[in-house]
């Protein structure tokens, strides 16, 4: 799936052995992505998700059906257990069929993944018995509930509208949508300052130590970065290469104080500041005959 400005698609770049059947596009810029692409398969995509007081672990999947479930519902345990929050949402299309989310039957792989459901302490929020996957094969349709969506205990109250939506794609899995209940509404992030750490009082020689293991244990080497075929693959190795640097910074490097001083770049004068009052002036009074004079001031004069 290619990457397009505005949004973020989370997918398997590290060492793709097949098609990728599970990922994650996040749109806007509200809020924080940060995923380990180590624990990001073909079948399981997971991300961490912040945005103010919000901390949400979002996770992708797709068991294919006529394989064994246990490898996919390992990884998605693996994943599980590296997202940094117990606030976690799961969907994707598990291949199996159980009452518990509409099938008007119960195989064996959906009495199994019940099972794990219920030992992970995660909650469905399907409803109602509207075929999630639907499709013509000659004259015959066939249909079933196969997509599952699941939440945690901890964020089962702040879930809402959780519906089948017919119309909304062309694919022969439906859409389905949802929404969560936040306590106030999301803001774009504020802009990440090129000024963080304070690295005169950096400890240098621990730096060094921590980006050469970092770097080795995410496999970011000379040899890795030579092989790299294709954008994805770079994309993919200079995010583990940026956090490996970001995490020795951290633990070496204080962070800057913030700063309490004059917010205005120094450049700024009395009479930028007299110009500026009486643009918002001309601009807020909504006469269109202001043009010349608004023109003067742009061109440092005054009418």
């Amino acid at each position: 799936m290619r990457q397009h400005p505005g949004a973020k698609v989370i997918q398997c770049t590290l060492s793709r052995q097949k098609p990728v059947k599970a990922a994650i596009i996040v749109f806007g810029n509200s809020v924080e992505i940060i995923h380990d692409p180590q624990i990001v398969t073909e079948n399981v995509a997971a991300v961490f998700v912040k945005a103010g007081q919000l901390r949400l672990g979002l996770m992708s999947v797709y068991f294919e059906g006529d394989q064994d479930m246990e490898p996919y519902i390992q990884q998605m345990r693996a994943a599980t257990d590296k997202i940094p929050t117990q606030h976690l949402i799961v969907a994707g299309d598990v291949n199996a069929w159980s009452h518990w989310w509409g099938s008007s039957s119960e195989n064996h792989r959906g009495a199994q993944f019940h099972g794990v459901i219920t030992e992970m302490d995660l909650h469905i929020l399907n409803r109602g018995q509207i075929p999630t996957f639907e499709t013509y094969r000659g004259e015959r349709l066939y249909s079933s509930c196969v997509d599952v969506t699941l939440t945690s205990q901890s964020i089962l109250a702040k879930m809402e509208n959780w519906k089948v939506e017919r119309n909304l794609i062309t694919s022969d899995h439906n859409a389905i949508t949802f929404g969560l209940r936040l306590e106030g509404p999301l803001k774009p992030l504020e802009p990440i300052s090129t000024r963080r750490y304070n690295t005169k009082k950096a400890r240098w020689a621990e730096f060094t130590t921590l980006l050469k293991l970092g770097l080795a244990e995410q496999d970011v080497t000379l040899s890795s970065v030579s092989n790299v075929s294709n954008k994805d693959e770079l994309e993919d190795i200079l995010t583990r290469y940026t956090s490996v640097i970001h995490g020795a910074c951290e633990k070496t490097i204080p962070k800057v104080k913030p700063w309490k001083g004059d917010t205005r770049p120094p450049w700024w004068s009395a009479e930028l500041h007299s110009l500026k009052k009486e643009l918002g002036k001309i601009q807020n009074s909504g006469e269109r005959s202001s043009h010349s004079k608004l023109e003067g001031i742009l061109h440092g004069t005054r009418p």
